[in-house]
């Protein structure tokens, strides 16, 4: 590993995620690898992340939905090339097909069929580390309003930076408590 070499490049507002990539830095130069952490402004790191001007970013996909499909579509579908979390440029048919196939099934055993092959692709062809680092919660009260997103009904995901799609949708699905 000591003829390996790259920075990491990150978002110098997010603290806490500058914070993280000195930590596998770290461990990387560790095992002999020359790695370092390169915080940038945000909208330099996205113009850079849409133009695939890089070698090592982090971030990556929200988990949303009941199967994987969401995560996997985000940073692997081609028609996200550049968008969404396909930053990597990940193009290949037949993960669009097995994309394509996920999204129209409510199967479990099909999903679960689909999966397994994106996850091979995943671990044979993408230069990629999955890792998970935040976790999407919220905090809510029944006394004055029902109705809120929970293990039963998981229908969004209510954390306030999900966005408006998911919040919009916790605050139409609110109804008064009965009192």
């Amino acid at each position: 590993p000591e003829d390996i070499s790259f920075d990491i490049l990150e978002n110098g507002e997010w603290g806490d995620a500058v914070q993280r990539d000195k930590i596998i830095a770290q461990q990387l130069n560790a095992i002999g690898m020359k790695v370092n952490v390169k915080p940038i402004p945000g909208t330099q790191l996205a113009d850079l992340r849409k133009k695939g001007d890089f070698d090592v970013i982090t971030g990556g996909s929200v988990y949303q939905g009941q199967t994987p499909y969401a995560f996997y579509d985000s940073i692997l579908s081609s028609k996200k090339i550049g968008i969404e979390y396909n930053w990597g440029r990940i193009k290949n048919a037949e993960v669009d097909g097995l994309l394509k196939k996920m999204s129209s099934t409510a199967d479990t055993e099909e999903v679960k069929k689909h999966v397994h092959a994106i996850e091979r692709y995943m671990v044979e062809q993408v230069p990629m580390i999955p890792l998970a680092n935040i976790g999407a919660s919220a905090e809510y009260s029944t006394k004055d309003w029902v109705g809120w997103p929970d293990k039963d009904n998981p229908y969004t995901i209510s954390a306030p930076w999900s966005g408006p799609p998911d919040n919009i949708q916790t605050l139409l699905s609110l109804k008064p408590a009965t009192q």
